[in-house]
């Protein structure tokens, strides 16, 4: 039976909108506020390592078995591959600059690492609109329901003892964008343990992170 990949859009629609605040958090943190930098710098680098798992999926479980299945060697797929080499050199920039950045706090830094977050969000922008375009009619075509399922469990191998609250706030921002209907057809999507545990824990950890981010919940 053919995939039905309607989270792909709603995983996209959650990086758009925090990696564009994410860049107005660094800016707004006071030089010397060192809490502040920690926090904002932990949150950004469970984002990034989201995004870089979500990709590291798309390649291994998504791409290579689309490119088994498609005739033509030109496929929206080798734009797809090269978008994500361009993001990972963003993320290394901007890690890179984070780490300095929680170091020293000085508004020169702050800058220089929102300079990087600007160009993540606007190659990574330009690289969702591409796949939701191109990308995503495939796999609904060429993809089976296990295949896409086995996509959506390798890209929540970001998840460890460290950041199952981010993870769960994480969920909670997915669907704070989401349409009813898409809410009620991502729960159904998941297994009954992780539905239990999403419902019970999954508003309380996000509204948690909203108010430590941005001190009320959005």
């Amino acid at each position: 039976m053919p995939s039905d990949p309607f989270q792909m859009v709603m995983i996209h629609r959650g990086f758009r909108t925090e990696f564009s605040n994410i860049a107005s958090l660094v800016r707004a943190v006071e030089p010397g506020d060192a809490t502040r930098r920690k926090i904002v710098g932990h949150y950004l680098e469970n984002m990034i390592l989201v995004l870089h798992h979500h990709h590291a999926a798309e390649d291994e479980m998504l791409f290579s078995a689309l490119s088994a299945r498609l005739p033509d060697s030109d496929t929206p797929l080798d734009s797809a591959g090269r978008d994500h080499a361009d993001i990972e050199r963003i993320f290394e920039r901007a890690t890179a600059l984070r780490l300095s950045w929680q170091r020293g706090g000085d508004a020169g830094e702050a800058e220089d690492l929102g300079r990087a977050l600007d160009d993540l969000s606007g190659v990574a922008g330009e690289h969702f609109d591409r796949e939701e375009r191109e990308v995503v009619p495939l796999i609904g075509e060429h993809l089976t329901e296990a295949e896409w399922q086995a996509f959506i469990d390798r890209g929540g191998a970001y998840v460890n003892p460290a950041n199952v609250w981010f993870a769960l706030a994480y969920a909670g921002l997915v669907l704070r964008d989401a349409t009813p209907e898409e809410r009620v057809r991502f729960s159904a999507s998941l297994p009954l343990p992780l539905r239990i545990v999403l419902n019970t824990l999954g508003r309380h950890a996000y509204a948690s992170y909203q108010k430590k981010l941005y001190g009320h919940v959005g």
